[in-house]
């Protein structure tokens, strides 16, 4: 009698977890029932797509990121030309001589030209663009000579108001942010890629969209931030260049500039 009540309530058990699985199966039928209804709803397409495009930039940026990582230059540049094109060339300038750019904003500095690329001999100086865009992609091909010498991209130019991402002498790198009465500089050495163009001339490019900032060297990713001030959006975009150390200004290394481009991004 013992072993048979032991057998019924063995079998009562066993019916009771397989009416308990049988009811987790149900339960998780109409979920999927439900979901496979939701999915194709207008908001679960909305969302399908909203969560594919931010796939699409995290994969993105991580290519990016792995590639340099790697080593691999020559796919950096290709993920970075393929942005490029489906942005707007708003600014080109070439630094022909006879430049009105260059006239514009060199003043008094000497010049001198090197198989048609400007040498100029500047302080500290931003020759804004005059192109004023919210994200944009802008790049310089530009070489330094000397200690203290440097060339980039400034933007969000408020007359003295501005950030600015450079190359420097020595194999470094730079970023001004003066857009307060506190400015901040901060200089490292950046191991960056070898030249994609001219031998010597580098090739500085700063992405800006929204508030974050990713600044590449010959196509590797040398510094990305969230930029403090917003008003940083509203702001020219141009080109920085010139010397740190200060005197006479004849004795001044020069720059090298070969072109500036700037992309509206759409």
């Amino acid at each position: 009698m013992a072993h048979s009540k032991l057998t019924e309530e063995a079998m009562s058990k066993g019916k009771k977890i397989l009416i308990g699985v049988i009811g987790a199966l149900v339960v998780l039928c109409g979920l999927f029932m439900a979901f496979v209804s939701w999915a194709n709803s207008d908001a679960g397409q909305a969302t399908f797509k909203e969560v594919g495009t931010k796939n699409a930039i995290e994969s993105a940026t991580a290519a990016v990121q792995n590639a340099r990582v790697a080593g691999t230059a020559t796919a950096e540049a290709q993920v970075l030309n393929e942005r490029i094109r489906n942005a707007q060339l708003v600014f080109e300038e070439s630094f022909s001589e006879g430049s009105a750019f260059i006239a514009a904003n060199n003043g008094d500095n000497p010049i001198h030209f090197s198989d048609g690329i400007p040498e100029i001999r500047a302080r500290i100086d931003v020759w804004k663009s005059g192109k004023v865009v919210k994200d944009f992609i802008a790049e310089v091909d530009c070489a330094t000579s000397g200690d203290g010498t440097f060339c980039g991209i400034a933007y969000g130019v408020h007359q003295n108001f501005y950030y600015a991402s450079y190359i420097q002498a020595g194999e470094r790198c730079g970023f001004d942010d003066r857009t307060s009465s506190f400015s901040t500089s901060k200089s490292w050495s950046c191991n960056y890629p070898p030249s994609p163009t001219t031998p010597g001339i580098n090739r500085a490019r700063v992405e800006r969209f929204g508030q974050t900032m990713r600044f590449y060297v010959n196509g590797g990713l040398m510094d990305e931030r969230v930029l403090d001030n917003a008003e940083s959006q509203t702001g020219d975009v141009g080109l920085f260049l010139g010397q740190f150390n200060m005197g006479d200004a004849s004795a001044l290394d020069y720059v090298k500039v070969d072109s500036f481009k700037i992309w509206k991004m759409p």
